[in-house]
C-alpha cells in the first residue's frame, strides 16, 4: 500500500525551502490483475485540513523509468483525501512526480523522488512539495490546538519564490471568538534590521516590514512573521490574509515581479477541549 500525507513543515525562522511532505509507502504485491509482473500500487493521500489548501483544484501524478512515462493522471481528491490504484512495473529509480495546480490551471506545488519498486517489497518515498509561484502562505495551513494544554501555540507566515523584496505587509483576519493573538515576532527573511510595525485589533493583526535605504533587496523565500494566540472556545476560526491589504513592494515603492499573480494561503485553527483525565 502507498500512503501519501502532507504534513504542513513549521519552522523556527530561517529559510523554508519545503512547503509540505509527502510520504508515499509502497506495497508490491508478487501477483497482479493489471499488466504482467506489474506491481499494484494503492495511493491514498490525507490532507491536513480541508483539503490540501482552498487554491488546490486538481493534482497530477507522473510516474517515470528514464525517458519512459509509466503512468500520468490526474489524481481525483476529495475533502482532502486522494485514493488511487496504479500498476507499476517493478524496477530501479522509478521517479514519482505531484504537481498542484489552482483553478486557473497555475502550477502551484510541484514535488518529486525516486524509489525503487520490486515484487513483494515496502517502499518509502518522500516528496517534498515546493511552491512554484509568488505565494504568501500560512503555516501551516491547518492545526487542532486545545486550550487545556500548556504547549507554546502559533501560526507562521512565509513568502515565496519573491524577487527584489524590500518590504511586505499583510493582515491576518479570525474569530475572534475561538482565538485570540497575543503577540508578534518578525522572521528573518528580511534580516535582523527590517524595520516592523504591528497592530492587533479585535478580530485582525496587521504586520507590516521594510528595509532601509542602502540596504538590499531580498529573493528568494522564507520567514516573514510568527503569531502566538490563545484558544479561547470550541471551534474553527480561519486565519484568512486581507487581499486588499497584502503588499510586496521593491526598493522603488513598486509592487514585485509577479505580484499580479500572487497566491494567498489561509489556513485554519480548530480548538478542541480534551477531556479531564
Amino acid at each position: 500500500m502507498k500512503t501519501i500525507t502532507i504534513k504542513n513543515s513549521v519552522l523556527s525562522g530561517g529559510f523554508l525551502a519545503l512547503l509540505s511532505l509527502i510520504a508515499l509507502n509502497i506495497s508490491g504485491c508478487s501477483r497482479s490483475s493489471g499488466p504482467e509482473f506489474a506491481v499494484p500500487v494503492e495511493l491514498a493521500a490525507v490532507f491536513e485540513g480541508p483539503q490540501l489548501s482552498s487554491n488546490v483544484a486538481r493534482v497530477e501524478l507522473w510516474v517515470t523509468a528514464g525517458d519512459i512515462i509509466l503512468i500520468n493522471t490526474e489524481v481525483p481528491f476529495e475533502s482532502g483525501r486522494v485514493n488511487v490504484t496504479v500498476d507499476i512495473p517493478p524496477g530501479q529509480n522509478i521517479s514519482f512526480s505531484l504537481g498542484a495546480y489552482g483553478s486557473q490551471e497555475r502550477l502551484l506545488y510541484f514535488g518529486n523522488a525516486e524509489a525503487n519498486v520490486g515484487l513483494g517489497e515496502d517502499v518509502t518515498v518522500l516528496i517534498q512539495m515546493v511552491p512554484q509561484i509568488l505565494m504568501l502562505k500560512v503555516n501551516p495551513l491547518f492545526q487542532s490546538v486545545s486550550p487545556n494544554t500548556d504547549d507554546i501555540k502559533y501560526f507562521d507566515i512565509y513568502v515565496y519564490r519573491v524577487e527584489n523584496l524590500f518590504g511586505a505587509s499583510f493582515r491576518i483576519e479570525y474569530n475572534n471568538n475561538v482565538i485570540v493573538p497575543t503577540e508578534v515576532q518578525v522572521g528573518d527573511f528580511l534580516g535582523p534590521d527590517a524595520v516592523s510595525t504591528v497592530r492587533m485589533d479585535s478580530n485582525f493583526v496587521a504586520v507590516a516590514l521594510t528595509l532601509t535605504q542602502g540596504q538590499p533587496a531580498v529573493t528568494g523565500s522564507g520567514w516573514l512573521a510568527r503569531i502566538f494566540f490563545d484558544p479561547l472556545s470550541e471551534g474553527v476560526s480561519p486565519l484568512n490574509f486581507n487581499p486588499t491589504t497584502a503588499m510586496l513592494t521593491d526598493a522603488a515603492g513598486a509592487p514585485v515581479n509577479g505580484f499580479a499573480n500572487l497566491v494567498l494561503e489561509n489556513g485554519d485553527v480548530e480548538v478542541t477541549v480534551l477531556p479531564e483525565p
